[in-house]
């Protein structure tokens, strides 16, 4: 059995896409390949539950030096070891400037230069206002993630303009590689054609990202109308619903849900609506669970920036058709948990 160390800033209860991702894989890769993880937790209280079969060590102490050690204790128990680090800046400090993080794993680099690192930036740094904290700290975050590119020896990331900015830095040796999410909600081994799907959409996500969806209440109602949607399933924390949206149609509000009752509710109905920044949507795990499920995402966003090429992604002047199902499930084939799990292990070794 070979071993992974994870590197996460949450596990679950703790609400968190990287969390949710990070745990998936671990399984994934039990499954699939008998290599067992252990996660590095930044924020122990996030460790409440056990993830799995896996081994959980809560992070304590952020001293470089003692953090170190813990890591290459780790990996002095004789198995291989490969330190998987889970980027998103904010996860590991609040103001996105992880210095500590940087530290601890130039320390355990210096300490023993065999140890390898691949780093999956699921974010690389913010932008923001001049009123807002961001703006001011982008150029700071841009300078960590360009530190940690440095120490690591393989660069993933989930989006494309991710994956350019990080090859305009990185050495042309360095491999960079683009590996969008998968869906942490479960993966049908077949799903109902859309034809064959209930008359129902689902508005799911942060309360921010639901906020938007609805502010599109106009052409929200006049398009769930023409298409005959009577239900729409609200799923996340709650957020106000305008009434003109009630109005036309039987709004179900399911608050928080666990994965796989989430995973039911997408087996069966035709639209998943979502507004998410169109050329980042590969970072989306609920784009990518929508297409495991083939319900066909359609997005809210308004604006003149486009999906990547090939991406299943509808808009409300543009809807899907009748073939929307097996769209989705054909590009979500060559993404899924699986296929990012065995390119992982071909990276791993």
């Amino acid at each position: 059995m070979g071993r992974v160390l994870q590197l996460v800033p949450y596990l679950p209860p703790r609400i968190s896409g990287v969390g949710d991702f990070a745990t998936v894989l671990a399984r994934t890769l039990r499954e699939r390949h008998d290599i067992a993880t252990t996660f590095l937790v930044a924020n122990s209280e996030a460790a409440a539950r056990p993830a799995g079969e896996a081994r959980v060590i809560e992070i304590t102490d952020r001293k470089p030096a003692a953090l170190a050690r813990i890591i290459l204790d780790e990996k002095a128990s004789g198995l291989p070891l490969t330190l998987l680090l889970h980027y998103s800046g904010y996860g590991y400090q609040t103001r996105g400037v992880p210095i500590w993080l940087r530290d601890v794993l130039r320390e355990a680099k210096r300490l023993d230069p065999q140890t390898r690192l691949l780093t999956y930036f699921h974010e690389l740094f913010a932008f923001g206002m001049p009123w807002q904290s961001s703006f001011w700290l982008s150029p700071v975050q841009s300078h960590i993630a360009r530190e940690l590119l440095a120490l690591s020896d393989v660069a993933l990331t989930n989006s494309t303009i991710a994956q350019t900015w990080l090859r305009d830095r990185a050495p042309a040796t360095k491999p960079v590689h683009f590996l969008p999410v998968f869906s942490n909600v479960g993966e049908p081994v077949t799903v109902a054609a859309t034809s064959e799907r209930s008359l129902a959409a689902v508005a799911w996500g942060s309360p921010e990202q639901k906020a938007r969806i609805y502010s599109t209440a106009d052409s929200l109602v006049r398009v769930l109308g023409a298409q005959k949607i009577g239900v729409l399933y609200d799923v996340g924390a709650p957020v106000q619903i305008p009434s003109r949206v009630r109005d036309a149609v039987d709004v179900r509000e399911m608050g928080v849900l666990p994965g796989h009752e989430i995973s039911g509710l997408l087996s069966h109905l035709r639209f998943g609506l979502m507004s998410y920044r169109p050329a980042l949507v590969t970072k989306s795990g609920i784009h990518a669970a929508f297409c495991a499920h083939g319900a066909a995402p359609v997005s809210t966003w308004t604006g003149n920036e486009r999906t990547p090429e090939g991406v299943p992604m509808w808009t409300l002047a543009n809807l899907p058709g009748d073939d929307a199902s097996g769209i989705c499930r054909t590009w979500y084939a060559g993404h899924s948990a699986d296929v990012l799990s065995d390119q992982l292990v071909a990276l791993l070794t």
